[in-house]
This record gives C-alpha cells, structure tokens and sequence, in this order.
C-alpha cells in the first residue's frame, strides 16, 4: 500500500463511523476515495443541485446553510457533508459552502450504498445526522421573526429536559446515547448533582484523537467545574459567556437543579433573525458615559455571528446598524445639551458606513450639510459644538476617530447645501488624485440624523452631475483595476 493510501486508511480509522470498520474494508475504502481541494467562499454543493457523492473533511471546514443562507452547522475535520442527497432526494436542501480552504475525501454514490448496505450502523449514522440538520432547518423556518433578544430570558431557549448520564457510564455507551438521541452533549449527573458535560467535540478530541480506550467511564473525560446560569438570565448573557470561554454548551440551573441546557448555534440563530438586538436599548442611554463603549460592545456581538457563520452583508448591516443609532442618540443628547439648531442640518455618513457596509474595525466618516440660509459667524460656533460632542462620543463609543480627519467636526467637511453642490461639481470637472479619492468616499452619502430633506437634495445634485462624466468613470475604472482584493 502506498503512503497515502495508508495516511488515508489511518484517518478514517480514526473518525465517526469509519472506524468501526475491519481493516481490510477500510483499506479497500481508502483506495476508492478521490482527493478534492476546495477554495474559501467556493459553494461545493447549491440548493436543488444534484449530488452523488458522500464528502469527507480531511481540513478546512464548511458551512451548511439553509434558507435565506441562515447557518444551520459548520462542520470541520473529520465530519462529512452531502449525505442527505445519497439518505433520500437526490437534489440539496441546503447549500454547502467551504470557509476555509478545504482537503476533502469523495466517497462515490455507488460506494456509499454498498458500504451502508453491508454495515447497517453506518447508514443508521447518516439518517440520524439527517434528521438532527433537517431539524434545524425547520427550527429556524418556525421560529418568529420579532423575537428580540435583549429581552429574551434563557427560559425562552433553553432545551427543558437535557439528555443525561451517569459518571460511571462507558465512553462508548455515552456515545451511542448521543447517537440514539441525535444530541451533540450528555451532562453528567449523579443524583441531583450536576457533575460535569461530554460534548460530541470533546469526543473527538479527548477520546479518538487521543486513542482513549471507550471502555474507561465518561467522568475521565468529561468537562468538570461547569459555568451555569439561570432560566431568568438573558440569552445574551449566555452567548457571551460562551463566548468569552470559548465553549458551546451551557447548562441552566435553577435553585440547585438541573432545569435545561443552551447551546451557542440556538442564541446564534435568534441573534441571526434579529439584528434589532443591537439598538434595542440605546434610546434608553442618557449621557455619554452610558454611551462608552457602546459600539464596541456591538462588535463583539457581531464577532460571535461571524465565527457562527453569518453572511458578511448581514453582519456588516449590524454593525452599521449599532453605529447610526449611537450617532442619532448623540445628536438627541448634544441638542439638549447646546439647545435647538439655529439652522436646519444633515449628518450624513459617508465611505463604508454610507454603504451600509461597515466591518469591525472601521472608523468614523461622516459630514455636515448645512441650509443656506447658515451664517458662518453667527452659527458656527454652535455646530463646532455639536458635532466635537458627536465625534468625540462615538470615539468614546467604539467608533474611532478618522484617521484622515473627514469628520463632521472638521470645519473642511461642514458645508451648506450650495457649498456641498460646488464641490462635487468640482470633483467630478476635474478629478485629480485627492478628487478621486473623495468622491470614492463622499458619493456614499447618507442622512442618519438631522433633515433628510438636505441630505438628499445634495446626493441627488452629485449623481446627476456625476451621471455622464466620463472622464472621471474612466480615472475611477483603472483606479479599480490597479487594486487586487
């Protein structure tokens, strides 16, 4: 045998359900398999596309996403995919996309059948595996859309009755219960006393990747020492205790018992239906104080979507989100601090956050537009106010302060309507370097506080300008086509 069929006979004798397997049939199966490298964001297997093979992670890791590309599981090294299509229809109900470059093993539709025809436990396997991601799916499809989690109580998650088992349980009976019960942990109790957890992943790499005999009990290697909360705790509470602890289950106790488990994927699709979560209870902040860090609170949040799987236009739209109601909130506090606007005003975001395209680490751009009837020498020094107490509470927010200084507080980038309108004329007559460069960023031009009247009336004035300007299309064409992503 040669070395890499050997490498690939010794990796499937070490995962879930292979290495049952005699050895002979996992040698023969080793040589039947084909070898496939997948590229990051490449979608492997489409809704509705046919299928007709069963593919094994050897590295990377691939999400299955179900309607509305919600995340219904990622799966890494050593778990498959596309089994649904060989257990029944031969279409996908989900779509399946890699996230990390990927090595993975194809296993052909003939071999799998033979394979589950003469080992029954293996096609038991997949069915089961089947139900639990259909399961999901319909999970998501039921759940109600107005859930907001800020006021979401655990109770309202949690799953009531946990499966369980004793301490003194065999590895190997604990993980068929798993199996029988298409669950992903046992807690492990003894009498009423919560003793510690097994998960599907401490499985794979306490038990098989440490070659730990199955025979020892499940208290060698279960987790002890278990973070816990109550039903009356919130469920983002919860997920940032996951979070922080880097763990996926966690129990909920009530005056001493067991009342139920959470799971990081059950608060990751309530957050994923609901990105309202994010502002709830802004308008409920009444200082700057209150406001610190209120961005970047929001960031974190978003950061456990991403590692959850959600799509990066929904997480940018979040973020976004969280950073135009801390700006509104500012400019409701600043107007009671400083009083009412002498004349009417715009902010205005511009660059990502115009775009609604915000990531986690982007920084402040945004502007002033000003009536026409504003006077510098009567005026000014009231918006200077303003707008210092807005930057500088977003600042103090998450939202850091831009490093280039386009920024309301600026006096450069508070304009009236008419001195707004002369400088997009110029930019797009005459598109010089530093023109490009601002109109790149200022043509993403939005209201998120103030009149939207003026906002807009200065945005629709630059796209009809900017409509027929060639000679700027072309200097912003080969911009683009000098840049590699």
């Amino acid at each position: 045998m040669s070395v890499e069929l050997e490498e690939v006979q010794n990796f499937l004798a070490s995962i879930e359900p292979y290495r049952h397997l005699p050895e002979e049939e996992l040698a023969a199966l080793a040589s039947k398999l084909t070898v496939r490298y997948i590229r990051r964001g490449e979608i492997v297997l489409d809704f509705e596309e046919a299928n007709d093979h069963l593919r094994i992670i050897r590295s990377g890791a691939i999400d299955i996403l179900g309607p509305d590309n919600v995340l219904l599981d990622r799966r890494d090294p050593g778990l498959t995919f596309g089994y649904s299509t060989l257990m029944g229809t031969n279409s996908s109900r989900y779509r399946m996309e890699a996230v990390e470059d990927s090595l993975v093993y194809e296993m052909p539709r003939e071999v799998f059948m033979q394979l589950s025809k003469h080992y029954p436990d293996i096609a038991r396997f997949y069915s089961s595996q089947s139900r639990r991601i259909r399961a999901a799916a319909e999970e998501i499809t039921n759940a109600g859309a107005n859930t907001n989690v800020l006021r979401t109580h655990i109770h309202d998650v949690k799953i009531a009755k946990p499966r369980s088992c004793p301490p003194d349980l065999s590895i190997r009976e604990a993980a068929q219960r798993m199996e029988e019960y298409s669950v992903s942990s046992l807690l492990v109790i003894e009498g009423d006393e919560l003793l510690g957890i097994i998960t599907d992943r401490d499985m794979r790499g306490r038990v098989v990747a440490q070659g730990v005999d199955t025979a020892r009990p499940v208290a060698d290697v279960m987790t002890k020492d278990l973070l816990t909360l109550g039903s009356d705790s919130l469920a983002m509470e919860a997920l940032m205790y996951m979070s922080e602890r880097k763990i996926h289950h966690l129990p909920v106790v009530d005056q001493g018992t067991v009342t139920g488990i959470v799971t990081q994927n059950d608060i990751a699709r309530l957050l994923h239906n609901d990105p309202v979560f994010l502002t709830a209870d802004l308008s409920r902040k009444n200082s700057v104080d209150e406001l610190a860090d209120a961005f970047t609170r929001t960031t974190k949040v978003v950061a456990q979507l991403i590692e959850s799987g959600a799509a990066p236009e929904e997480t940018a739209g979040m973020i976004t989100i969280a950073a135009d109601s801390v700006a509104r909130r500012l400019f409701t506090l600043g107007i009671e601090k400083f009083g009412k606007p002498p004349v009417d005003f715009a902010f205005v975001a511009v660059g990502s956050q115009g775009r609604r395209e915000m990531v986690l680490a982007s920084d402040q751009d945004n502007a002033l537009v000003l009536a026409d009837d504003f006077v510098h020498a009567d005026h000014n020094a009231y918006f200077q106010k303003l707008t210092e107490f807005v930057c500088l509470g977003l600042d103090r927010a998450g939202q850091v302060l831009c490093p280039g200084d386009m920024m309301a507080m600026n006096p450069q980038w508070r304009m009236t309507v008419s001195e707004w309108e002369k400088t997009f004329s110029t930019w797009i007559g005459a598109p010089e370097p530093d023109a490009l460069l601002n109109a790149q960023i200022f043509f993403d031009f939005r209201v998120i506080a103030g009149s939207n009247e003026l906002g807009q009336e200065v945005h629709d004035s630059a796209v009809s300008h900017g409509t027929n300007a060639r000679r700027m299309h072309a200097h912003l064409a080969s911009l683009a086509a000098r840049r590699e992503p």
